[in-house]
C-alpha cells in the first residue's frame, strides 16, 4: 500500500513538472495574488549649505508591505543606496542601519541614484546635482514587490 502511495505522489510531482495547469499542482493562487506597492521618494531637499568641499546626503529607507489586510511601514536594516557619477561612472554605496537611517559623503557633480532592498520594488531616480557644502535629505519608501536583488542602474 505505501508503495503505490508514494508511487502516486512521484508521479503527480512528476507531471507538475511537465504541465503547471495541473490542477493539482496549484500555488493556491499566489500568482494571482501578489502584492505590489509602489516605491516612492517621501521627502528630498536641502537641510543646510556648508563651508565644506563635501556633497552630505542622508535619510531614512523604510519598507511599505502588506500583511493580511492591513499596510505597515518599518524601517529597512541593510537597504543599499547607490550613488552613480554620471561623468566618469564611479559608484558609490550606503547600507541603512537598523533605524533605517544611511549617510554617504560624496564630491560635487551629478548623480543617478538606486535605492533597493530584496522583496521590494527598487527605485531609481536620475539626475541629482549636488554642489559642494550642500546637506541634502533623501528620504524613500520601498514598496512590497518582486524578491528580485539584480537591480542595476539603466
Amino acid at each position: 500500500m505505501k508503495i503505490i502511495f508514494y508511487t502516486w505522489i512521484g508521479l503527480l510531482l512528476f507531471s507538475c513538472r511537465l504541465n503547471q495547469e495541473h490542477s493539482s499542482c496549484s500555488t493556491d493562487g499566489l500568482a494571482e495574488n501578489r502584492v505590489y506597492i509602489k516605491s516612492r521618494i517621501k521627502t528630498y531637499k536641502t537641510l543646510k549649505i556648508s563651508d565644506t568641499s563635501l556633497v552630505v546626503v542622508k535619510g531614512h529607507i523604510l519598507g511599505k508591505y502588506k500583511l493580511k489586510d492591513s499596510i505597515f511601514t518599518s524601517p529597512l536594516n541593510a537597504a543599499i543606496v547607490i550613488f552613480v557619477r554620471t561623468s566618469d561612472s564611479l559608484e558609490f554605496t550606503a547600507i541603512s542601519d537598523e533605524k533605517g537611517s544611511y549617510s554617504i559623503k560624496l564630491k560635487q557633480g551629478n548623480y543617478d541614484a538606486l535605492v533597493k532592498f530584496y522583496g521590494y520594488n527598487a527605485i531609481f531616480i536620475r539626475n541629482f546635482k549636488f554642489l559642494n557644502g550642500m546637506i541634502k535629505n533623501l528620504d524613500v519608501v520601498l514598496g512590497q514587490g518582486e524578491a528580485v536583488d539584480n537591480q542595476r542602474i539603466p
